[in-house]
């Protein structure tokens, strides 16, 4: 995806000065400034993990189960908070914790080893 700094920002409803401290790490992004920048076609596994995921390899099964885990964190992370989101945000959630389940079975099925980007900084 080709998009600017100054457009990714307006994407996400930040400032120039924001997106540059989010791409330094600086400063960490919202989940409001994560859900907007999805909507325009950002792959949030890559943004969150370094990673591009090719669910392709993946069984169906595996696929169904993942987006079993991905529905019950979600539904108890909604209980925990006392408060329910609305359907694109709970949409975009499902998609973020999707994404982060599937990185960790392609993490533990690698036989190279993983690079976690944000550890150890």
């Amino acid at each position: 995806m080709k998009i600017n700094q100054d457009a990714l920002g307006e994407a996400g409803g930040v400032g120039r000065v924001t997106q540059f401290e989010y791409e330094r790490e600086a400063r960490s992004p919202t989940v409001k400034y994560l859900r907007a920048i999805a909507d325009v076609g950002v792959d949030l596994t890559y943004v969150l993990f370094a990673r591009r995921l090719e669910t392709s390899s993946l069984k169906p099964e595996e696929l169904a189960a993942i987006d079993k885990q991905a529905l019950k964190m979600l539904v108890r992370n909604e209980f925990e908070l006392g408060k329910d989101m609305d359907d694109e945000s709970r949409h975009k959630m499902f998609e973020i914790l999707r994404s982060q389940l599937i990185a960790k079975k392609f993490q533990a099925n690698s036989t190279t080893s993983y690079q976690d980007p944000f550890h150890n900084r």
